[in-house]
Order: structure tokens, then sequence, then C-alpha cells
């Protein structure tokens, strides 16, 4: 049918249908018609077999012969589906866990049909969180949020913002051409220097930092990091102390 994309309903909670969605449908594709003439449509729409029809067979003459009562009796049949809404603390949790990641910098993300930059894409979902957490209107949480964004992005950023719509406006304001030649830097530096992987020599103590995680090389232990998408940026990923002086290893 027309409006409905041609589906059919089953009501049996067995073809992943949303029985309210589908009764919207039927009402949006009759568009203008009177009520007499969707109550005689309606029956088409149902599934031959299925448990809908079997329910609106069961229904009075008297109640088939009103749009209105039929109407009732679908909702009071297929009530709205309470949805489990997010709380607060878990807009919060996602808010502060959802991260802009270097590599995807300059690239595009498709979006409802159209391509969007990441950034703006990622300032998106940034304000829908910071909304549904009911903090769009303070600054609580940017610090923590604008200390995640890669360097490229804090450097073209203010050291403090009012409020989530100002920090997000300047996300989205930072120059494309500018993102984009950071990015292309960054892939050339990794081209011509290899594997972006930073061994320190042991016995002397490393520069402080928190991001740690084990490693090893050659059977002997070593304070390793990283090499982010954007020189000179790097990454302790070793809990090892030992280790300050540092050479490439390719």
């Amino acid at each position: 049918m027309t409006g409905t994309g041609n589906t059919l309903f089953w009501g049996d909670n067995a073809h992943n249908e949303n029985a309210q969605d589908f009764f919207k449908s039927f009402n949006y594709a009759m568009g203008s018609k009177d009520d007499d003439y969707k109550r005689r449509q309606f029956l088409y729409c149902l599934h031959s077999g299925g448990a809908a029809k079997t329910w609106y067979m069961g229904l009075t003459d008297h109640t088939k012969a009103d749009w209105s009562l039929v109407e009732e009796a679908f909702n009071a049949r297929w009530p709205p589906i309470k949805i489990a809404a997010m709380t607060t603390e878990e807009f919060e949790e996602e808010l502060l866990s959802c991260r802009l990641a270097e590599e995807v910098l300059g690239l595009k993300e498709c979006i409802a049909d159209r391509d969007i930059w990441s950034h703006i894409a990622w300032a998106d979902r940034i304000g829908t969180l910071a909304a549904g957490a009911d903090i769009l209107g303070s600054k609580t949480y940017i610090g923590q949020v604008k200390k995640s964004l890669p360097g490229v992005m804090r450097d073209k950023l203010s050291d403090s913002y009012a409020n989530w719509t100002a920090f997000l406006d300047d996300v989205c304001g930072i120059d494309i051409d500018y993102i984009k030649g950071k990015a292309a830097d960054a892939k050339k530096l990794l081209a011509s220097n290899g594997p972006a992987h930073f061994h320190f020599i042991r016995d002397s103590k490393p520069p402080s930092c928190k991001y740690y995680e084990q490693g090893f090389c050659g059977g002997q232990q070593f304070t390793q990091w990283r090499l982010t998408s954007h020189f000179p940026e790097l990454k302790c990923k070793c809990k090892c102390k030992r280790s300050r002086a540092y050479s490439f290893n390719g």
C-alpha cells in the first residue's frame, strides 16, 4: 500500500514490528481520506493468517463500523511501547567516553545521507549527549572532553568556555583546510619514518606520563612510546620507569 512501504502488519511480536509506527504510517498513507474509507481499507493492511487479522475479525460489527472505535481498540491491544530512556548518569558516561580519533580528522562521515566532516559529526553527537545530561547550558565536563581531543584541535580552542554551545561552535568552526593539512603532514611523517614506535634506553628515568602499558622488545623490557597522528605528541605506553633517552626503532 502506497505510503506504508507495502508492509502488511502481523501483530505477533515476532516480525520486528512496531505497532504504533504501523498505525501512524497507515494514517499518513490515508492522507485526507475520510474515516469510512480508512475503516474499509484497514483490513487490507493486515497480514493473512497473522495475529492482527485474527484480532480484527474478532471485533464486533459495531466497532468495525466506526473508525474511532477501531483506533481505540487497536491502541488497547497494541499500546505504545515504553522505551528504556537513558539516565542522566548514562548520558554523562557516554559523553565522557565519546572520542574524536586523530585517524579520522579531515575525513567525512555519512549522516542522514549527507557527507559531514568527522569533527562536526563528533560535535553533533556530543551536543546531543550534553543535552541529554542536561548540562548544555553549563561548562560541566568541558575541560575533560577538551583535554581528550587531538592536539591539532586543542591548539585552535580557547582556554575555557562558559557553556557547551560555545565550545562546540568553536570546534565546528576550526578551518577544515588546517585540519586536512595537519592530517596530511602526519601521514607523510609516518610514511617516511616507518613504524611509529620509540624505545627508551634503560637505566634512566623517563618523563612522567599517565599512558602506561607494559611493553617488551627483543626479550628486554623497555619504556615504549607511541607516535601519535600529529607529531611531536608522544604517549608513554609502558610501566617501566627506568628509561629516558630514546631512539627510533624502525
